[in-house]
């Protein structure tokens, strides 16, 4: 008679022995059948019983080495509060340049208007590096590089939203539509405070 072999991995439950090869989920799997069992050991006449190991990777014991039938779940985390606030910034900072607009003296307006610029390009570098580091720490394997913002926020966000969606399988569009609506609406409030000043100035 054969004796039970040692597999990889610790047995913590075994139960419907063809179920979980063909597709069961793994919290089906029980700890039926576990009685008179050594932990870490399988008969070698139960081929396609299916064990846990200590990784949380659904098993399938065979008569010579298990083999993994599951793969990883997928990270579950799509957003984070720097991408959002990422995508509202360029509105608060359309907000700012029109309120500066009427508090600085006209030589000094482009310099002013190029300082505000680049504070709002270092926030943004900053909300990207910092919504990159949440996602690496909610399992992430690959994330978009924060590089892509010496481009522009926009390509950033593009190249973010299609590597979110590899990794969850979730459309994760949701930013980058907010970061246009809000660029829409900063140019439409800087195009008509402009034109207002225009105005203004020929009456």
């Amino acid at each position: 008679a054969r004796g039970p072999v040692p597999v990889e991995g610790a047995a913590v439950g075994i139960g419907g022995a063809f179920g979980a090869a063909q597709g069961a989920a793994p919290d089906a799997i029980d700890g039926a059948g576990t009685a008179g069992r050594s932990p870490g050991t399988l008969d070698r006449e139960a081929v396609g019983a299916a064990f846990r190991d200590e990784t949380g990777f659904v098993q399938v014991a065979t008569a010579s080495t298990p083999v993994s039938i599951f793969t990883p779940r997928r990270p579950t985390k799509v957003y984070t509060f720097a991408v959002w606030l990422l995508a509202i910034l360029p509105l608060p900072g359309a907000l700012g340049m029109r309120g500066l607009t009427g508090m600085v003296p006209a030589d000094d307006l482009w310099t002013v208007r190029i300082a505000a610029l680049g504070t709002l390009t270092v926030i943004s570098l900053i909300c990207a590096v910092r919504d990159t580091q949440v996602l690496r720490s909610a399992r992430h394997s690959e994330t978009a590089s924060a590089g892509w913002m010496l481009l522009t926020p926009l390509a950033y966000l593009i190249a973010r939203t299609g590597m979110v969606r590899l990794e969850t399988g979730v459309r994760a569009s949701a930013p980058l539509l907010v970061w246009l609506v809000c660029v829409t609406g900063a140019v439409v409030l800087l195009a008509g405070a402009a034109i207002g000043r225009v105005l203004f100035a020929a009456i």
